[in-house]
């Protein structure tokens, strides 16, 4: 049986607290960096695409592994809580809660620094059943088999997108393959169809979860129907609005959004048949 279009969307992905750190600029081997700045936030792609969501007023499930009931823990859930994200993730005595830091300097040039004991354990045994009612499912992966793959490319090789998408099509049995370049925008890629959306303008405080936001924005657009090129462009006003907003602040409604994308930039969407 197809699972309904309205049913809830299920986001699978790990959980952990992050911690981010900005520099001025990387420091060479065996010196250091002045950290200027210091935030807390929630890793990996999942739970940040899941509090999107839900500040859409989308049904979502997060599934992740268990977190610790120690100070860690109970920021994340915290941070879940005032997000109203639902997850199947639960506060063990027992557990250690994972950690990341992610530090990035004025280039926002990052790389981060990950402590995941007995995740990959926890996430082989967790309960997928929610995923039987879904419309969508995200799940944060580096393989690729099926469905819908989001990936990304650095900013400096941003002419390169549509021929790693194609790529990545090629080798799967992907509907689309999208891959997100940062201030250059968007592209996504089908047997038939290939489609570029700008990004829009902001002033970046910070890139954390930018992709999981462009995420949250795009499978919205899809749930609801629409064409992947509309979907993709409130996609691109969700990852703009999460980099120009600090952590602690709420993330967009979808008049925000709707406000971003008629500010410009739909006009430069280019859509074309592949060849």
């Amino acid at each position: 049986m197809a699972a309904p279009a309205d049913g809830p969307i299920v986001c699978v992905s790990y959980l952990a607290l992050a911690e981010l750190w900005s520099v001025p600029l990387f420091p060479v081997a065996n010196h250091g960096a002045e950290v200027r700045a210091t935030e807390q936030s929630i890793a990996a792609d999942g739970p940040m695409a899941a509090a999107v969501l839900a500040a859409l007023d989308v049904p979502t499930t997060l599934v992740a592994n268990n977190i610790g009931d120690d100070p860690d823990g109970r920021t994340a859930r915290a941070w879940l809580q005032r997000r109203n994200v639902t997850t199947t993730a639960m506060s063990d005595p027992r557990v250690v809660t994972p950690w990341i830091v992610v530090i990035a300097d004025q280039h926002h040039t990052r790389t981060w620094f990950a402590h995941l004991p007995g995740v990959a354990k926890q996430l082989a045994a967790v309960d997928l059943s929610p995923i039987a009612t879904a419309s969508f499912v995200y799940v944060d992966a580096y393989q690729y088999e099926k469905l819908l793959v989001q990936t990304n490319v650095d900013d400096s090789v941003h002419a390169e997108a549509f021929k790693v998408a194609r790529s990545l099509l090629a080798e799967t049995t992907a509907a689309w393959v999208v891959m997100t370049a940062g201030g250059f925008g968007a592209v996504a890629v089908s047997r038939t169809e290939e489609i570029a959306v700008p990004a829009f303008p902001v002033k970046v405080r910070h890139t954390h979860c930018a992709g999981a936001a462009f995420s949250g924005g795009l499978l919205y657009g899809l749930r609801e129907g629409w064409p992947m090129a509309r979907s993709m462009v409130l996609g691109s006003a969700s990852g703009a609005l999460r980099c120009a907003r600090h952590q602690g602040a709420p993330l967009p409604t979808l008049p925000e959004l709707e406000a971003v994308v008629a500010s410009g930039g739909l006009q430069r969407q280019q859509s074309r048949h592949a060849s």
